[in-house]
């Protein structure tokens, strides 16, 4: 079985780590114009992708799912063009990056609903 818990965990990271440089980056420079694109990093990136990983880990019948392949791959699609997208947008070039981005990631959190109201609904655990 693939294990997407392990590769929300390092995609989580590899955020997390170009978050941090691009804070270092703006403060070693003093310029602030890409905050919201460190933040957005920091959030969508490292704390929504980790904890996707961390839930998928805490309850294996989510791993085990149909959706939990598309589930990844859709939300990982939307952060890689949404944290961009925000950038081209701040820089005043183009909005239609992170508008695409947060759509696909909107989908994305759409099927992890989807898959957390399919646990519920199988009820408790046996044992």
């Amino acid at each position: 079985m693939v294990r997407i818990d392990r590769y929300y965990i390092v995609a989580a990271a590899t955020y997390l780590v170009s978050g941090l440089c691009l804070g270092i980056g703006m403060g070693i420079t003093e310029n602030f114009q890409y905050v919201a694109v460190h933040a957005h990093i920091n959030l969508v990136g490292w704390a929504s992708l980790c904890l996707y990983g961390l839930v998928v880990r805490a309850f294996p019948e989510l791993q085990a799912s149909k959706l939990a392949p598309w589930q990844f791959a859709i939300a990982n699609l939307g952060a890689i063009m949404f944290l961009p997208g925000i950038a081209l947008a701040v820089a005043q070039v183009t909005s239609a990056l992170a508008i695409v981005g947060a759509l696909i990631w909107l989908a994305g959190a759409l099927l992890f609903l989807t898959m957390c109201i399919g646990l519920v609904r199988r009820g408790p655990e046996p044992g």
